[in-house]
């Protein structure tokens, strides 16, 4: 899927894992211990590449509900590449807002929100200390992990700063050849052997060579 010739979906049933950006952002959400994860919220669907993902190797027991400011994406993403989700057309801001004020809560939340505007991919909006710790805030009460989509790799001291106690580790997924870094943050105190061991556990042996990426705990 590209839209205003920018890449902003791929995917091939037969091989799950990409070698990309996609990766990091669904797999990280196995920084969270097996039967940990319930609920999850994705902001920015494209074709919903994180959404099979997530089903079909992270396995989470609850809802995933995605949010995305394109109804025309929305319909792509179940219409050409399948993605089964609960879907919500919304500004990502004004969806968080929303879910603050009311009783909904997740263990996983993946911040996948760039602008379609122009000719490269940038962030809809910066991922500042304000608007993470508005994630944070939309953690489940048994713990949670936020998984974030930076532009580049200058974003990510920003991102760290002054993190809150209820972040117990944080790791930088940096993909081959790629600008962008993903970020993710977990309540759960998770070691890198340990995160990789679970990686490896839930894929299939024939995708471990297709990951590209080098991770560090920050």
């Amino acid at each position: 899927l590209y839209i205003n010739g920018v890449l902003n979906t791929q995917y091939n049933p037969r091989h799950l894992v990409t070698g990309d950006v996609w990766d990091p952002l669904a797999l990280a959400g196995l920084l969270a211990p097996q039967g940990a994860l319930d609920d999850v919220l994705l902001l920015g669907l494209g074709g919903g590449t994180a959404v099979h993902m997530l089903q079909h190797i992270v396995k989470p027991r609850g809802r995933i509900t995605a949010v995305d400011s394109s109804a025309t994406i929305a319909q792509l993403a179940a219409q050409h590449f399948g993605a089964e989700c609960d879907v919500l057309v919304n500004d990502a801001r004004l969806a968080v807002d929303g879910c603050i004020g009311g009783e909904q809560r997740f263990s996983l939340i993946i911040d996948d929100i760039f602008s379609r505007d122009g000719a490269q991919a940038q962030r809809g909006y910066p991922f500042d200390a304000s608007w993470r710790d508005r994630l944070l805030s939309l953690w489940a009460a048994t713990g949670g992990v936020l998984v974030a989509n930076l532009a580049g790799p200058r974003e990510v001291a920003g991102a760290l700063n002054e993190l809150p106690a209820a972040v117990r580790c944080a790791y930088v997924f940096a993909v081959e050849r790629c600008e962008n870094r993903i970020l993710a943050l977990s309540s759960h105190e998770t070691d890198r052997q340990t995160l990789l061991a679970r990686v490896k556990s839930a894929l299939p042996s024939a995708q471990h060579r297709r990951l590209r990426w080098r991770v560090t705990r920050k």
